[in-house]
This record gives C-alpha cells, sequence and structure tokens, in this order.
C-alpha cells in the first residue's frame, strides 16, 4: 500500500505513454479521428476490445476553463474518438485504458457489500485539456463504507485521518480520502476490528470483521495510479462510468 500512495504522486493524471513509430507511421496522411481509430484497428495497432460499441463510447472535453463533470453537459460521446488529438490520447496507452476499465469493476464488487449496484455500466471515455475534477462522485455505497470505516476508528478511540501521509495533505480531498481510508482499511483488518450497526451499514456486513471484507479503496488507488480518473456512482440510476485522460501534450492540472 505504501508503493502504491507513493506513486500516485508521479502517476495522478500522468498515464505512461510512449512513442509508437508504427502508429504514426498508419495515421500518415489522415485527418478524420473515426477513420484514424478504424485504420489502427485493422493494422493491429489497437486492441480488438476497441471495436466501436455502444458499452464503449469516447468524447473530448475543453477544461481550460470549466470542471469536467460540467464541461460534459450537452457533448455526447461517440463510438470512436471524435478528433485526430482524440485518437492520439486514446491510442497511445491502449493497454492502460483496459487496465483501468478492469479495476472500476474490482471497486464496484468490492462496495457490493456496501449497496452498490452488482451490474456493469457503459464507459465513456473522455479526454481533458485543462482543470481536473475538483471532486469525483461518491455513491451512497462508497459513503457507507467511509462512514463504517470512520466509525470503527471512533468506537476504538483512534482518529482515522491520522493516517494521512505527510507528503499527501496536499492533495485533492477525493484522493486524500481515499488513502486515508485504505490505510484506515488495512489497520482495521489487522487490528480485527468489526463493523458495527452504526451509519446503517448493510445487515448483512454487521458484526463482520473488516479483514473479511475486500478493502474497496486500494483498487481505486490503483485505478488512479494509472493515470486516469473514474467518476461513478455504482448506483440503479446510473447510466455510465465516466473516465477522464488528460489530452496528449496538454497541460492538465494534476495536484
Amino acid at each position: 500500500m505504501d508503493e502504491l500512495i507513493a506513486a500516485l504522486e508521479h502517476r495522478l493524471l500522468a498515464p505512461t505513454r510512449h512513442p509508437n513509430a508504427k502508429l504514426t507511421e498508419a495515421l500518415s496522411g489522415i485527418h478524420h479521428g473515426p477513420l484514424a481509430w478504424e485504420t489502427l484497428l485493422k493494422a493491429g495497432l489497437l486492441p480488438q476490445d476497441f471495436q466501436p460499441s455502444p458499452q464503449r463510447l469516447f468524447g473530448t472535453l475543453d477544461t481550460r476553463r470549466r470542471r469536467p463533470g460540467s464541461a460534459r453537459d450537452g457533448v455526447e460521446p461517440e463510438p470512436q474518438p471524435p478528433s485526430m488529438d482524440a485518437v492520439l490520447t486514446f491510442a497511445a496507452d491502449p493497454s492502460g485504458l483496459l487496465v483501468a476499465e478492469r479495476l472500476a469493476i474490482q471497486v464496484q464488487e468490492r462496495l457490493v457489500p456496501w449497496g452498490a449496484e452488482p451490474s456493469a455500466r457503459p464507459i465513456h471515455w473522455w479526454s481533458i485539456n485543462g482543470l481536473r475534477p475538483r471532486s469525483l462522485t461518491q455513491g451512497a455505497a462508497q459513503m457507507c463504507a467511509v462512514y463504517c470505516l470512520e466509525g470503527a476508528f471512533e468506537d476504538n478511540g483512534e482518529d482515522v485521518e491520522g493516517l494521512v501521509p505527510e507528503g499527501a495533505r496536499s492533495w485533492p480531498a477525493f484522493v486524500r480520502e481515499a488513502v486515508v481510508c485504505g490505510l484506515g482499511w488495512q489497520r482495521a483488518s489487522e487490528l480485527e476490528w468489526e463493523v458495527s450497526g452504526r451509519f446503517w451499514a448493510p445487515s448483512e456486513t454487521v458484526g463482520m470483521a473488516f479483514g473479511d471484507l475486500p478493502n474497496p479503496f486500494e483498487p481505486w488507488l490503483r485505478l488512479w495510479a494509472t493515470g486516469y480518473l473514474l467518476d461513478a456512482q455504482f448506483n440503479a440510476e446510473e447510466q455510465a462510468w465516466n473516465f477522464y485522460a488528460p489530452a496528449l501534450g496538454a497541460n492538465v492540472q494534476r495536484l
């Protein structure tokens, strides 16, 4: 966990991308985003997971003055990245996108005991070119897990905020909270603390040891360490999971 937290300082909204001469060569003379995406698929330069599907859509957001959440208003994602800049952004790290998607499913699965909807949602990938989210949506299931964990610390005379690593105190609140809860879950497991009935914990979790429940914050941190962000509530009303990727070459706000 310590190594993962340390990695966040360098990896939050900074995915690993390597120059790809084959990609550049394949796109020579192409200036239309959907055609470029199709070309890369046919050339085998993208995994076949990225064949056009309503389950995975792409879009671009101008976040130089607006946060991604508000910038999404009125913008419809498409089956293929709509511009060459978007193609280059998403094609620069396709394996990283897939890892982030798999980690989102892990987060969801680990939040099911806390009330999360067990069914996956369509994925919307957005490239952003300026401001990052000030905060990320926290669904009821995640908040229930947070409150129950904080309650366990309170019941045992400890302060979970005391676990904040010194270097993380200035990080965005949503990252800092996940770091604290990830470490808190680890400590609660080591001390064999149990979930109490406080804060409306689901009845099936009451009396269970935290160590017998999978830590939902660990895959959150791993997801952010891919360099991408996820905005999802994991509830029945949710229409899609929104992922944010920094546009290639853009000066995107990080910490």
